[in-house]
């Protein structure tokens, strides 16, 4: 005659079997997340070897995160649709992870998971030369020249965006470092809004000319240890965590 199990010893298998299963999707978890966050950087290589030829092709001038001088029906609003034959797949555009689109016409800007900085924005009643601190600049009246750009390597040029619907106030093609908190120190070096959530969902009063935030969005814990990949001028780009972005003062984000 076979012995049955007991009622203790199934629920002792199945209390085993849920151990197990949920060291193995913890390790699966970590596993995919350090994939996206390799993946992001990789993309943002890509990006960047993009961005060097485009400026070499146009007398050493930074491409438009917008040219407001187009109108919205014009793909080449946008940088991403400029820049897409010098990186030829849309994919790199758009973070790994993260629900994102390529941004291809105006009204998707804000699906797009990887934005520009905003300082390099054309506009033809835009800021002259440099914005004024104390509001925000939307753009700018003539494109970026590099060859005035002093510390090019330290100029932080694109990074991981929060993407959603234009309609709620994600502008994930762009973020601003205007829109930032002003600190004491050199204004260059003050950061735009970041964090490792989520802003534009979690600070609904404000419109979407004040947020166009950073998203950490890899190895996020919410208390600010998320990183995102950061592009630099010079093409490099380096992971860094939104603390770092928030607190440190070694990288310029108002390149004038």
């Amino acid at each position: 005659m076979r012995r049955a199990f007991t009622v203790i010893e199934l629920l002792l298998v199945i209390a085993i079997i849920t151990v197990l299963a949920g060291i193995i999707y913890s390790a699966y978890a970590g596993a995919m997340a350090t994939s996206h966050a390799s993946n992001a950087s990789s993309n943002m290589m890509q990006l960047g070897r993009a961005l060097l030829i485009y400026s070499n092709d146009h007398d050493d001038r930074a491409l438009p995160s917008t040219n407001y001088g187009l109108p919205e029906s014009a793909p080449e609003r946008l940088w991403s649709t400029l820049l897409k034959p010098y990186a030829k797949d849309e994919g790199v555009f758009i973070a790994p992870g993260s629900n994102g689109q390529f941004a291809a016409t105006w009204a998707a800007r804000g699906d797009q998971s990887i934005g520009m900085n905003l300082a390099t924005a054309l506009a033809p009643n835009g800021c002259e030369s440099s914005a004024d601190s104390e509001s925000p600049c939307l753009a700018f009246t003539e494109a970026l020249d590099w060859s005035g750009v002093d510390e090019r390597a330290k100029v932080g040029l694109l990074a991981v965006t929060a993407n959603g619907s234009a309609d709620n106030r994600y502008r994930g093609y762009e973020f601003s470092p205007y829109t930032g908190i002003p600190e004491a120190g050199d204004p260059k070096t003050n950061p735009p809004l970041v964090a490792d959530r989520d802003l534009v969902a979690e600070l609904p009063a404000l419109p979407a000319e004040l947020l166009r935030p950073i998203f950490a969005r890899y190895g996020a814990d919410r208390k600010g240890n998320g990183r995102t990949p950061v592009l630099f001028a010079d093409g490099h780009a380096d992971s860094m965590s939104a603390n770092e972005i928030a607190n440190g003062r070694s990288v310029v984000w108002r390149v004038r």
